[in-house]
This record gives C-alpha cells, sequence and structure tokens, in this order.
C-alpha cells in the first residue's frame, strides 16, 4: 500500500529584530495536499481577507521554536538549521491520525545562501533515512514595498504562506511562547550541533567537486560563525 506525501512549509519573524526576549521564531506548516505545494500569488497585506482566511487554516497544522536573539543574527540559514527537528514533530504528528507518510517536501522561504540542493538533500537523508525527501525548495519574497499596487502579492506554495501568517502573530504576541502547545524548545546545544553536521556535509560537497569551477564552488559558500 502506498502512503502519503507530507508538505511541509517554514518561515520566521524577527531575524533582524533586536526582541532579546523572544529571538526569532520559525514555522513549519503542514499539509497532505500537493496542491498546498505549489506556488501562488497570495496578497501581502495581512490584513486582507485572503491572510486572514490563511490564518484560520493555519491554526492547528503547525509546530514553532524560537532561536535566541545572539544565535539567530548570525547567519542566514536559521531555517534550514532547525528543519528536521519541527519536520520531525510534524510527521509524528501526521501519523497520530492514522496517516501512512511515506515521503516528504519541504519549502523555504528566502533564498538558499549558503548550501547547494544536494548537501540539504543529503542533510534530510540522514535525518531521515527510512523516508525520501522528494522536495527541497525555496521561495523568495520581493521586499520592495514602495510600490503596493506593483507588489500587493508574493507568489510561493500556500504551506509558506501560512507559516508566514501564523510565525508573524506568534512574534507579534504580548505573552511568553513557551507555554503554547505548538512550541517546541531546542535542545541544549542543538543549535551547534546543527551547525557542525551542515557543514560538514557542505565541506565533502565541495572537495568532491572541482575547484577550478565557480560554479561547483557553490557547493559550500561560507563557514558558518560557531558562537
Amino acid at each position: 500500500m502506498r502512503g502519503e506525501t507530507l508538505y511541509i512549509g517554514f518561515d520566521e519573524a524577527g531575524h533582524a529584530s533586536d526582541n532579546i526576549l523572544k529571538g526569532e521564531v520559525v514555522v513549519a506548516f503542514y499539509s497532505l495536499d500537493a496542491n498546498d505545494a505549489s506556488p501562488l500569488p497570495f496578497r501581502r497585506n495581512r490584513k486582507s481577507r485572503d491572510a486572514q482566511a490563511h490564518l484560520i487554516m493555519a491554526q492547528n497544522n503547525y509546530f514553532f521554536t524560537t532561536i535566541p536573539a545572539d544565535k539567530s543574527k548570525q547567519r542566514e540559514a536559521n531555517l534550514v538549521l532547525v528543519a528536521p527537528l519541527l519536520l520531525d514533530k510534524c510527521i509524528s504528528e501526521v501519523q497520530l491520525t492514522g496517516a501512512r507518510i511515506s515521503q516528504f517536501g519541504v519549502y523555504f522561504d528566502g533564498a538558499n545562501y549558503d548550501f547547494c540542493a544536494e548537501a540539504l538533500y543529503e542533510d534530510m537523508s540522514a535525518n531521515f533515512p527510512s523516508m525520501p525527501c522528494i522536495a527541497i525548495q525555496h521561495f523568495k519574497k520581493n521586499n520592495n514595498r514602495r510600490n503596493l499596487r506593483l507588489n500587493a502579492f508574493v507568489k510561493c506554495p500556500r504551506v509558506v504562506y501560512c507559516a508566514d501568517q501564523r510565525a508573524h502573530v506568534l512574534y507579534s504576541a504580548s505573552h511568553e511562547l513557551e507555554g503554547y502547545d505548538k512550541y517546541i524548545p531546542l535542545p541544549e546545544g542543538y543549535i551547534e550541533r546543527r551547525i557542525f553536521e551542515l557543514e560538514k556535509i557542505a565541506r565533502g560537497a565541495f572537495t568532491q567537486s572541482n575547484p577550478q569551477s565557480s560554479k561547483e564552488r557553490l557547493f559550500y559558500r561560507k563557514p558558518f560563525p560557531s558562537h
């Protein structure tokens, strides 16, 4: 019997903020509907009917964590760093409903500045050896807001848009986030271990490539600071 595919979108809020108490909020929103993984235009205005409808949709099918402010600003790939932690919880939650998940796809907000796709696939295979990852895609929003008539929409999968909506609400909350039942705390030393894992994979991809080729050198662009 063939299992189902789980689609998970990732987005964050507060990456560039100085909010020491909240840090960066990272949300993973999941869906079993393949249509939710297809890029579509969504209204940028979070007060629009479209945005509010998706915020309601995102009330249950998500989990989130927070990255301390002193760690979150040091790198671009925070979504990639915490993805396995939230992915594992999303998969487990769906399986509790009786669904048989046989594979998954992940969809990140933002450009992939740090790692090639091959390195990310290898990372997913290492964390989920019995469940293949069929897609890793990045969607960079157009942040030019000077002309809202021209930039009224963002194009991304629904799972990313719902993650964006929920991350904004969580970051804007006036109370502590640790009390939410959807909150997944970062284990001690988790960020440092993930940096080590990803750098090891990226270095392997880099050394196996042709160092003469500038295109190949994108396998490993820059080291992450360890603290």
